[in-house]
């Protein structure tokens, strides 16, 4: 692709047309005076035609850019290093499906976990289970004790060969911005191409019995996609485990390194799990860790406000939250978030002074009906809540408005008072006065 009248372009076009590196066919002309809409469509064509006349790999197509003496990444010592460990890691789950790497390598986070948040909660609400025949403060040394005896397991049974190899190459990019960010990638893009063929048809699944209202059915497949969905994010929730096990029996100097890696990721931009979807638990030990490790990166004076996202199931709040922040929060069609994620924005230029602070953290949640209380742990810890109405459904509308409500006057009670936005997408009414009058007019009943 080169713009037409360039002087940069033009003789470095006729030659490689002159010695037949590329054919004209294969070239697209970007004219001075073309819109973006002109220009993707013609974008669109040109890679149709292209795509047509045969596959090629990454690997395939970057040869055929050296030969037109085209730079890319790859051949970056930084770029390499990082690819080549990303590799070593991979290599330790090749010839095994998603759900077999789950249960062969990263079982922390598995049934252990899932036993342990359950303990938490019987510990942390004591009142309904006073029917229990034992005496109440006798009940809650018996949780302590098995939940105890969880973490004992699991730091017992020590890191797997692929979580080893993960945190050791890890360490070994910690320190070069470059390299650690061409590993985590390729990483990230090793796991997805793992795990594409089996979640692809899951989710085309997913979402025809989603727009088709099946729900019993939907439950088995969320769990089925679920368990063969494998990412950057089940290693990290495997150093959390690890992490948390060592800290409750005090054992934590092998495992110190932990939040700083995490940390480091936070700050890059990545998004960091908050709350656990698969079971609905923070792993609050880490979270704080990670969380203390990340001031050391950032200036003592820093200010961060924080912006979270609310709403019910499939209303688009990741891409609310891609679209405004320019961040890359998973999306799906027909596929939910699960849990809560946390994603650290650099604020620079004129936003930078216009807001007075430097990063921005921001939270992608779950539909509100799923975990219990979510609401109000989300408001609590934002200082800008954004309620995404992506609907015309006035019953939904009502419930969604109904648990902020009672989230703000939980806040209202410990003397917090975050802002609150109304957000409401894709309605085909926006806009019309008319509408407008009679969405305010629901409002009061609504709440």
């Amino acid at each position: 692709m080169v713009e037409q009248g360039s002087e940069n372009t033009q003789p470095f076009q006729q030659k490689l047309w002159k010695e037949g590196k590329i054919n004209q066919d294969c070239t697209l002309i970007l004219k001075a005076n073309m819109n973006n809409a002109e220009f993707l469509g013609k974008l669109r064509t040109f890679m149709k035609k292209a795509l047509c006349k045969g596959q090629m790999s990454l690997e395939q197509v970057a040869e055929e850019a050296r030969k037109c003496f085209i730079c890319i990444d790859e051949d970056d010592d930084d770029s390499w290093n990082g690819d080549k460990s990303a590799q070593i890691v991979l290599n330790e789950i090749n010839g095994k499906t998603s759900a077999m790497c789950k249960k062969d390598q990263l079982y922390l986070q598995g049934r252990f976990w899932e036993k342990w948040i359950k303990l938490d909660k019987d510990q942390s609400r004591p009142k309904a289970y006073q029917h229990q025949k034992e005496n109440l403060v006798t009940y809650i040394d018996h949780l302590v004790k098995q939940k105890s005896k969880i973490r004992t397991h699991q730091y017992t049974k020590g890191l797997s060969s692929l979580m080893k190899a993960f945190v050791e190459e890890f360490k070994e990019h910690s320190h070069n911005h470059l390299s650690r960010a061409f590993f985590l990638q390729s990483m990230k893009q090793g796991l997805e191409v793992k795990c594409r063929e089996t979640i692809h048809p899951l989710r085309e699944e997913y979402k025809r019995l989603y727009e088709g209202s099946e729900r019993k059915k939907l439950v088995q497949l969320d769990k089925t996609i679920s368990e063969s969905s494998l990412g950057l994010e089940h290693l990290i929730r495997e150093m959390a485990q690890m992490y948390e096990a060592a800290s409750s029996l005090k054992c934590t100097e092998e495992f110190r390194d932990f939040p700083r890696l995490a940390a480091q990721m936070l700050f890059d931009g990545y998004p960091l799990e908050l709350i656990d979807g698969d079971v609905s638990g923070i792993p609050l030990l880490w979270v704080k860790a990670v969380l203390e490790e990340l001031s050391f990166l950032i200036k003592p004076e820093t200010r961060i406000p924080v912006v979270s996202v609310l709403g019910v199931q499939s209303t688009g709040k990741s891409t609310l939250l891609n679209t405004m922040f320019g961040v890359q929060f998973a999306v799906s069609s027909g596929r939910c978030t699960r849990g809560a994620f946390m994603q650290l924005v650099r604020v620079e230029g004129e936003a930078n002074e216009k807001l007075k602070c430097d990063f921005i953290m921001i939270l992608d949640t779950e539909g509100l009906k799923a975990p219990e209380l979510l609401a109000t742990l989300v408001i609590g810890l934002s200082d800008v809540t954004i309620i995404n109405l992506a609907m015309e459904n006035m019953t939904e509308m009502k419930d969604i408005l109904q648990i902020a409500v009672h989230a703000f006057l939980r806040m209202k009670e410990v003397g917090k008072k975050p802002i609150c936005h109304f957000v409401n997408t894709f309605s085909k009414f926006c806009g019309r006065p008319e509408d407008v009058n009679q969405i305010r007019l629901h409002m009061p009943m609504c709440v």
